[in-house]
């Protein structure tokens, strides 16, 4: 499979190109649950387990897109085999998701193909999740508009569950902000907000101001 083929699945991660190397948290980051505090783990997913979602992206080359993902397999130590369709280029390629919902790896070809492991991670939830929860990323991104490689480090936090209007209907969700700081310059360079909505088993909206919008149109439960 081309190497262009791991810039499509960092950019299915809602805010990325390339990827990213989750970084070790500070030590005060304790991560410890105060008592009494709404908690949600992983979701289990079941085969037949359907997601659309679409994209819009300002300035950029190609600024809408549209596509499916579709669990296929359950595999060993609870990872995921995702068929993702995109709905926009008529394209498909098989990855594979970890139990927290984090792409890892590709299929090169078909289901019985070679696993290919991603080079570089995007955690954008980082599970259990409850209000005041923390962690962070190293980002490398590359922009369709200039073509330059940026490094960031991206901090994390859960800060308030709140009602969202999704796909025709209001759920529940686990609002987070990424703070993302340029490493070269040192500087904070802007705020991404998204959203988990436990129901729905996966990431509901991405918001990144003037950047991109991206949110889920509809979600269909696989066979019980």
């Amino acid at each position: 499979m081309p190497k262009s083929v791991h810039y499509l699945i960092a950019a299915v991660l809602f805010t990325v190109i390339a990827g990213c190397n989750a970084g070790l948290p500070p030590a005060e980051w304790a991560n410890v649950p105060p008592s009494g505090a709404h908690i949600v783990h992983a979701p289990k997913l079941a085969v037949g387990d359907t997601w659309v979602y679409e994209k819009q992206k300002y300035g950029a080359e190609n600024p809408y897109k549209k596509w499916e993902e579709k669990v296929l397999k359950i595999l060993p130590k609870n990872e995921y085999l995702i068929l993702y369709t995109d709905l926009t280029e008529n394209k498909r390629y098989l990855l594979i998701k970890d139990k927290g919902l984090t792409t890892v790896a590709y299929m090169d070809g078909s289901p019985e193909g070679e696993r290919v492991k991603l080079k570089q991670i995007v955690r954008e939830v980082q599970f259990p999740l409850w209000v005041g929860r923390r962690w962070d990323n190293y980002i490398t991104t590359r922009p369709y508009t200039t073509g330059h490689i940026n490094n960031y480090h991206s901090f994390y936090t859960v800060t308030a569950v709140e009602k969202i209007n999704l796909a025709g209907a209001v759920y529940e969700a686990f609002k987070i902000k990424r703070q993302d700081t340029m490493m070269a310059a040192g500087s904070f360079s802007g705020n991404a907000e998204l959203w988990y909505v436990p129901e729905l088993k996966c990431q509901g909206k991405f918001n990144l101001p003037g950047a991109v919008d991206q949110q889920l149109l509809k979600f269909t439960p696989g066979p019980q």
